[in-house]
């Protein structure tokens, strides 16, 4: 398994139904590329909460390091884990963990801005199994199937998907492969997508690379604008810790 963490910078737009014909193509000439379809099985963990204590303390920068462990294993207890696979074209499902912290507050700033965690697992097809090798315990809470297109612009990242119920009811941690949502009904009455514009930078951190990120995303905001209307995402909605 290998982790790394990011940071990510974001707008997004509610589509609805009428108009996602329309958006596909409009996407599709800003990205010079056809649509790129994605199922994405999403399963929602509650991390256990289990106290982290070192035997022995000497000093210097031994007392960094448990202070950084300390602190690592209180933000993975603060949010809900999000366990996603995704089919290869090789047909391969890989499993990814993920842990999206709570945005920063807005201020001045133009677009959404968090930290995303991102550790890949091991497991095959069947996402319990991918669970079962996480480094942490973790409970299920619940899962869901998000289905839509992707394309690349330079370095934005535009998905436009739609998120639907599990195909069937669950009474354990599931076992479901990847697959389309079929009879699955979306979790949006109205049957309205999503659109979320994302750039991922190494280091929330530096000015310059949040800056030029922001820019970045700016720029297909104002290229899509006329169409649809990308905005800064609900700082509440998008909170996922454990209440």
């Amino acid at each position: 398994m290998s982790s790394h963490s990011m940071y990510e910078l974001s707008l997004f737009a509610t589509v609805p139904e009428s108009q996602r014909a329309q958006l596909l193509h409009v996407l599709s000439g800003l990205s010079c590329m056809q649509p790129s379809p994605i199922t994405i099985h999403r399963q929602i963990y509650s991390p256990s909460k289990a106290p982290l204590t070192a035997s022995r303390q000497v000093g210097g920068s031994q007392n960094i390091e448990v202070s950084k462990a300390h602190q690592n294993a209180s933000s993975s207890e603060q949010y809900y884990h999000h366990l996603e696979g995704q089919k290869q074209s090789t047909g391969v499902i890989e499993w990814t963990a993920r842990i999206n912290h709570i945005p920063e507050a807005t201020g001045r700033r133009t677009v959404t801005g968090r930290n995303v965690s991102i550790e890949s697992v091991d497991g095959h097809g069947e996402g319990y199994v991918a669970a079962k090798s996480l480094r942490y315990a973790a409970t299920f809470v619940t899962e869901y199937v998000v289905r839509g297109w992707r394309w690349v612009h330079g370095s934005t990242v535009l998905e436009l998907y739609q998120s639907f119920t599990a195909p069937t009811p669950l009474e354990k941690p599931p076992t479901l492969a990847v697959s389309a949502p079929g009879s699955a009904k979306p979790l949006d009455p109205s049957s309205s997508w999503l659109l979320r514009a994302y750039v991922m930078i190494n280091d929330g951190s530096k000015p310059e690379l949040v800056s030029k990120g922001t820019e970045t995303l700016q720029n297909v905001q104002m290229l899509l604008r006329g169409v649809v209307d990308l905005e800064i995402g609900d700082r509440l909605a998008l909170d996922t810790r454990v209440k």
